[in-house]
């Protein structure tokens, strides 16, 4: 598993706390979604140690995910010395939509700073990470998944909050032999169920994939047994 995480749970899975992965990388970090618990976990957890540079991506803007990243952009300025650098790739309104949260919470753009996808200047081990665009919730205008592609030329997907099964069989058929990919799994079933119910992942997992599938954004704590028989990673 090359992420880490910060937390594994759902909006209301407080044991586990908002999901969060970072992967870190000599001086340099990069956050994904940073929701109303995890500025607290990383500062307990000392997870910025070292870091100067501090990169964020967000999937989109449920509170869950995009919570406490005012308080890192201030923490960062004014504790660290650094300016956060917002993840943009020019897509969509993301830049705006933003800066219009931000701005709310009192953080001007004179605190934080928007970056493309090309993050291999920063990262030994990161080439890029991009943006891309998935379903989830329709009360929000947009919603992405993230794409990391590696040094090495594998990559790593990240769901964020989704119930796009388009995405999930793209994604499962461009899996190659090192790449993961990070799924937003639920026990929850409903009609117009805005995440990914495990019945759904298995139906769109080949067994012999199921081993690169690390499923998150846990809302019920009976889920990881399930997806564990059926062959499928749980993130920790």
């Amino acid at each position: 598993m090359q992420l880490k995480f910060v937390g594994t749970g759902s909006a209301f899975n407080v044991k586990r706390g908002n999901n969060c992965a970072y992967y870190k990388d000599g001086d340099s970090i990069l956050f994904l979604d940073f929701g109303e618990s995890v500025f607290e976990k990383v500062i307990k957890k000392n997870i910025l140690s070292g870091v100067k540079n501090i990169f964020v991506a967000i999937t989109h803007m449920h509170g869950d995910h995009v919570g406490s990243l005012s308080t890192l952009i201030y923490y960062a300025c004014f504790n660290l010395n650094t300016k956060v650098k917002l993840l943009s790739s020019g897509v969509g309104n993301k830049e705006d939509e933003l800066s219009a949260f931000l701005k709310f919470q009192g953080v001007s753009e004179k605190h934080f700073e928007f970056v493309g996808e090309n993050l291999e200047d920063k990262f030994t081990q990161i080439k890029n990470c991009k943006y891309v665009r998935v379903s989830h919730s329709k009360s929000l205008g947009q919603c992405y998944a993230v794409e990391i592609e590696m040094a090495d030329k594998s990559k790593i997907y990240f769901s964020g909050d989704t119930n796009d099964q388009e995405y999930i069989k793209n994604v499962v058929s461009s899996l190659n032999k090192n790449d993961e990919f990070y799924c937003d799994t639920c026990l929850e079933d409903w009609e117009g169920n805005v995440h990914t119910n495990y019945k759904v992942l298995e139906n769109l997992v080949p067994k012999e994939k199921r081993k690169q599938v690390y499923c998150m954004h846990i809302d019920d704590e009976c889920l990881p047994a399930l997806l564990k028989e059926k062959g499928f990673k749980v993130v920790k």
